[in-house]
């Protein structure tokens, strides 16, 4: 009865969960606290790399800096366990010993701990006679411990209900990834209307992404400030081709035109639920920080901070990439030159200065 109350409060604590990676830890760190264990690690299949399995969680070990990607040929002995594999129980030279000792070396590369990782219990989560996932727990520097029968068999039936979480999550991020190149595929037809731009809105989403990532920002709110940044400039459909390379100065009912475009793209990206956090990004990107800026001449905290960093990225790529009227500006003595005169005017300060450390020159 103990068994079921654990896997109904699991069930329910886990299914709001859909990211991958939240997913994963809390599994994780159930496996490893019911277990009585003190860390533990979460492998499972690439969907970007099919023919790898990546490090996804980590409980009491700190996950290393750089993404992990183990081949499955290393794993092959604890590939084909459709049940917990007991360390202590296996022959001192077994396959999977070996196995594990391998998987371990790779890991200790992260540091922080993981040279005195010891795995005392490995769970394969099999579908249709494939490994999707390997959960593998232990305690720091024991691997041959001898571990309770009831607590693997308990451990055992929560594995089934995690298989369905982690395939769950998987194809809520294909999902995602595919929706995502869709949005990179959108904007590159939007930046071909003018050849001096192919490949502006990718470079905005990359350099609002790596500041808002400098900034310590939420990941769901980095996603969010990228996705703006591929779909800033949609509003530019509504501008005419002739007006977009035509070379200043121009009228005032011209710049009434180009003005009115950021509003506009936040008008058609507002009507996409799964982008109403996207559109005032959208919307104010092209706000100034000292309240001169289009369209509602917002000052200072008064700008969403996505949209404070967009500014600066668009700003940025705008300058290093040709027009039909002038060269690119170099980065250094060019474009970083003219950002730093602009700080505390049109652009963020703190905003810039996190800018300028992404990139190395601060």
């Amino acid at each position: 009865m103990a068994e079921v109350a654990i896997l109904q409060q699991w069930c329910q604590q886990l299914t709001p969960v859909l990211e991958l990676e939240s997913l994963s830890q809390a599994i994780l760190q159930s496996f490893v606290s019911l277990a009585g264990m003190d860390h533990g690690f979460l492998l499972v299949t690439d969907p970007e790399f099919p023919d790898y399995f990546k490090l996804e969680a980590s409980s009491g070990i700190r996950m290393p800096p750089v993404a992990v990607r183990i081949r499955p040929d290393a794993l092959a002995p604890l590939l084909h366990w459709n049940e917990p594999i007991v360390i202590s129980q296996l022959p001192p030279e077994s396959p999977e010993r070996e196995a594990l000792r391998r998987l371990e070396n790779e890991l200790r590369g992260g540091g922080d701990g993981w040279e005195r990782a010891g795995v005392a219990l490995c769970f394969p989560l099999m579908k249709f006679e494939q490994i999707v996932a390997l959960i593998c727990i232990g305690r720091v520097d024991t691997t041959d411990l001898i571990v309770h029968p009831t607590s693997v068999a308990s451990l055992a039936a929560l594995s089934t209900q995690a298989l369905a979480f982690i395939e769950n999550a998987q194809t809520f991020e294909k999902v995602c990834i595919s929706y995502r190149q869709m949005v990179e595929s959108f904007a590159d037809a939007i930046d071909s209307r003018n050849p001096h731009a192919r490949g502006h809105s990718r470079a905005v989403a990359y350099y609002a992404g790596l500041t808002a990532r400098q900034m310590i920002l939420p990941e769901r709110e980095v996603e969010a400030i990228e996705l703006a940044g591929f779909l800033h400039d949609i509003g530019r459909i509504s501008i005419p081709d002739d007006l977009l390379s035509k070379p200043p100065p121009l009228t005032e009912e011209e710049m009434n035109s180009i003005r009115e475009y950021p509003s506009v793209g936040a008008m058609m990206v507002e009507h996409v639920e799964a982008l109403k956090n996207v559109a005032p990004l959208v919307r104010y990107h092209c706000e100034s920080y000292d309240g001169t800026g289009t369209p509602e001449g917002l000052v200072g905290d008064g700008i969403p901070v996505g949209a404070r960093i967009l500014n600066v990225a668009h700003r940025f790529c705008a300058m290093i990439q040709p027009r039909a009227y002038r060269r690119p500006l170099s980065v250094v003595h060019g474009a970083i030159h003219r950002l730093q005169e602009e700080s505390g005017r049109t652009l963020d300060p703190n905003v810039l200065e996190a800018f300028l450390r992404a990139l190395g020159y601060a």
